[in-house]
């Protein structure tokens, strides 16, 4: 499926009397992501829990130190576990995924346990946190998401090897976001023989494409060099960087056009080489 739509699922059910109801549900790749398993664990702990009959007397309250992240952030998880019964609960294990801490509560005991994260997996995240002895089984879902690091490539980049005096030609080039986390302040700069042309976007949601068109007479006689310079960062504004360069030749130029050309880079030219120049086109004349 293209990951670009969202695609909805209608559901009907009839009886053998003919009797129906109708339902639908709604799946995008920018949604939250629950896989079989995770469904398979929530249904199982739930499970456990009506087994053991004194899960009922005890309270587990879970949250994460943010409700988003970047993927090079450490995040905390921070647990409260009470004992609101009336039977001491010896030796439970407190865990967060792979790691578990034991703990023990005595009656109204209110303990706190926390986890540290160092690497975290991408995307919207409902990781249980369990709480388990013989007498106890009880769970509580911690909700955040994790971006990636933001990412744009230069693509689809499209020049002609060589440019005329008198003809215009375009140059295009596509942004590519590659990361599932939009970059932010994003800034597009084209720059030739000391001139730029700058866009600026608060956010790459999507690719965009760029089309530049080049008068001939704008370039220096020769090679002409380009360079395509993004700057972007995060939410959390860490600085990135992505660039290309490329070049074009100028050959098809007479000689009093090549003259004329110089004067597009009068910036570079030292004041002899510009007197130099008057004095020959005064020798032409």
């Amino acid at each position: 499926m293209d990951k670009k739509y969202s695609y909805t699922f209608p559901l009907v059910v009839r009886t053998v009397n003919n009797i129906s109801s109708e339902t639908s549900f709604a799946a995008s790749a920018r949604e939250d992501y629950a896989s079989f398993e995770e469904v398979g664990q929530a249904a199982k702990l739930l499970e456990e829990e009506k087994e053991k009959k004194y899960s009922g007397n005890v309270v587990l309250e879970c949250k994460s130190s943010k409700e988003e992240f970047y993927e090079y952030e450490d995040a905390i998880i921070s647990c409260d576990a009470k004992n609101t019964g009336n039977v001491f609960i010896e030796d439970a294990d407190v865990c967060f995924e792979d790691e578990c801490k034991k703990i023990s509560l005595g009656i109204s005991q209110l303990k706190n346990v926390t986890f540290d994260i160092d690497e975290l997996k991408i995307g919207s995240r409902e990781v249980p946190v369990t709480l388990r002895n013989e007498l106890v089984s009880k769970a509580d879902y911690v909700n955040f998401k994790v971006n990636d690091i933001p990412n744009i490539e230069i693509e689809n980049l499209e020049f002609p090897a060589n440019a005329s005096y008198n003809k215009n030609f375009s140059v295009s080039f596509a942004l590519t976001k590659k990361s599932q986390s939009n970059p932010k302040d994003v800034e597009v700069i084209l720059a030739q023989n000391g001139l730029s042309k700058k866009w600026s976007m608060r956010e790459l949601s999507e690719g965009r494409k760029f089309v530049v068109v080049f008068e001939g007479r704008q370039l220096k006689f020769g090679k002409n060099n380009y360079r395509i310079n993004v700057d972007y960062s995060d939410g959390l504004g860490k600085k990135y960087n992505a660039n290309r360069e490329f070049s074009i030749e100028l050959a098809d130029a007479t000689p009093l056009q090549r003259l004329l050309l110089v004067f597009n880079n009068f910036e570079s030219i030292s004041v002899e080489t510009i007197i130099l120049i008057f004095n020959i086109a005064n020798n032409k004349t």
